[in-house]
């Protein structure tokens, strides 16, 4: 009797411990998954972002040109044809677009437009993701704020 209630604990024991471990190593695995994924997606929708802000057809949608197609600057600032608001509207959008494309998790994204110059040519942005964790049934958050340029 002292031995199979002694060899129960103990199993019950390695069962606890093994199920504590698989959690953990879920949990650990599924933060850098995200993690990973967000970091490279933002950097992927960035340079789409950036090759769209450099193409010709935004730049003659946007941006008014001089005699010899080129920029045209006042004050050295570039003079666009819309209203600024618009144009960094028009390029938050398509970052989010290329993003939500980008990113293969089933978890939901915030972006935050912090900063956004195009005479300077900063663009700041925050995205967080919320995802879901497989056995716990809670919510984990990954949060990555990043500063990209323009030129």
């Amino acid at each position: 009797m002292r031995t199979s209630i002694t060899t129960s604990t103990l199993l019950i024991s390695i069962v606890l411990i093994i199920l504590i471990h698989c959690t953990i190593i879920s949990q650990n695995a599924r933060y850098t998954e995200v993690s990973t994924g967000l970091n490279s997606s933002m950097d992927y929708a960035y340079d789409r972002m950036f090759d769209y802000y450099s193409d010709k057809e935004f730049i003659n949608k946007y941006v008014v040109l001089d005699e010899n197609g080129y920029a045209k600057t006042q004050d050295g600032k570039l003079v666009f044809k819309d209203d600024v608001k618009n144009v960094q509207a028009n390029l938050v959008e398509y970052f989010c677009n290329v993003l939500k494309e980008r990113l293969g998790s089933d978890g939901k994204i915030k972006v935050q437009l912090l900063y956004m110059d195009l005479q300077e040519g900063t663009f700041q942005v925050r995205v967080t993701e919320y995802f879901p964790y497989p056995l716990l049934n809670k919510v984990g958050t990954c949060v990555y704020e990043k500063t990209y340029t323009l030129y």
